[in-house]
């Protein structure tokens, strides 16, 4: 079989895969869930919104781009050159298998550069653990400068009655359970970070 053929083939059997967990991922939607949708596109449509959708989308596409750049970045260290078209291809089937089944996308991305960079699958499956690692890194940091410049509203969500007479967040179980464990987890990582990243990188 040429090249030519094989690249055919796998062109459409990624395709097909794509348009099969897009359509797994809104097979539930009832009728009028998607006459919504049609309605929310004909909106935009009209009312000239479409610009806020294309910005979006390129907001959206720089994300994937600047994630594939990432995942070259923390394979480099390890001896492994990998094409950047190759990187931004796995993290969007990443992305599009994720909507089908959540965390699935991981699984294909490392098997994508081990399929076609060569890459051993516990190698890229430590970058995106060190990935998550920083992208956990990034939202707490976006949390405290969100509490620092809301600071006024969320002292009063928290500590005192709403006006429809409910109590704060701080009477709810569930959320101090919450709480609770989500200080564990952090201090948990910061105790045992290093062997963590470490564990990640070199795997």
């Amino acid at each position: 079989m040429s090249d030519k053929i094989k690249k055919t083939l796998q062109f459409i059997l990624f395709l097909g895969l794509g348009l099969f967990f897009i359509w797994f991922s809104l097979k539930d939607l009832n009728a009028e869930q998607r006459s919504t949708i049609i309605e929310n596109m004909k909106a935009v449509a009209i009312d000239n919104r479409w610009i806020f959708l294309v910005f979006s989308m390129i907001i959206g596409l720089l994300s994937v781009v600047f994630r594939a750049f990432r995942s070259v970045i923390l394979l480099e260290p390890l001896g492994y050159r990998v094409s950047k078209t190759n990187s931004y291809h796995s993290v969007m089937i990443c992305y599009i298998a994720n909507l089908a089944f959540p965390r699935l996308g991981e699984v294909l991305r490392c098997t994508f550069i081990q399929r076609y960079e060569k890459v051993p699958f516990q190698k890229t499956l430590g970058t995106v653990v060190t990935e998550r690692i920083i992208d956990m890194i990034c939202f707490g940091l976006t949390f405290i400068v969100a509490l620092l410049l809301e600071r006024d509203k969320l002292a009063s969500l928290f500590l005192n009655k709403t006006q429809t007479g409910n109590q704060g967040l701080l009477s709810n179980p569930s959320f101090l359970l919450f709480i609770i464990i989500a200080v564990v987890l952090i201090v948990l990582f910061f105790i045992f970070r290093k062997s963590i990243i470490r564990w990640s990188v070199y795997q």
